[in-house]
């Protein structure tokens, strides 16, 4: 992560910072889907935390559709750790080509060329989100309406 980072620090190409970025976060995703899978598969685990009967979860706005899918499988009301850069997730507008994203090393005094790419950036980080699916909440929850990554992060 360190030495992508550095990359994408040192890079003057878009190209290449995006390239970079990606490949991070594909990495990141497909670690904490590993992730995910062996904790639902631990059977013990699952079954103490539905036994705990816990009221409360507080979870990483990481991998929505496993990490918010569990308290919702349960049935109880979760918050986040840590607040999505994505604010439109919870129905606060943030207009990109004014508002730097957390990703990018722009300040609030972008360039038309640099607003751009932020507004770009963004929409493409939107549909990303928006395309979890549900695997992981049918299986936790069979029970309980099917909801997408989007819709779980809108329930905090």
């Amino acid at each position: 992560m360190s030495a992508a980072i550095v990359r994408m620090a040192m890079s003057r190409s878009m190209w290449e910072k995006f390239r970079v970025l990606g490949g991070q976060l594909k990495e990141v995703f497909n670690h904490l889907e590993s992730d995910c899978v062996r904790l639902m598969d631990n059977e013990h685990l699952m079954k103490h935390v539905r036994d705990e009967g816990y009221q409360f979860a507080v979870v990483d706005a990481m991998m929505t559709q496993c990490y918010y899918g569990i308290p919702y499988s349960l049935g109880i009301p979760y918050a986040s750790v840590s607040v999505s850069a994505l604010t439109w997730v919870y129905r606060v507008p943030r207009f990109p080509s004014f508002a730097p994203s957390k990703l990018l090393t722009y300040t609030d005094r972008m360039s038309f060329v640099q607003r751009l790419t932020t507004f770009l950036f963004e929409q493409l980080l939107q549909l990303q989100i928006q395309d979890m699916t549900t695997t992981y909440v049918d299986r936790m929850a069979h029970d309980r309406p099917s909801l997408n990554g989007v819709q779980l992060m809108q329930r905090v």
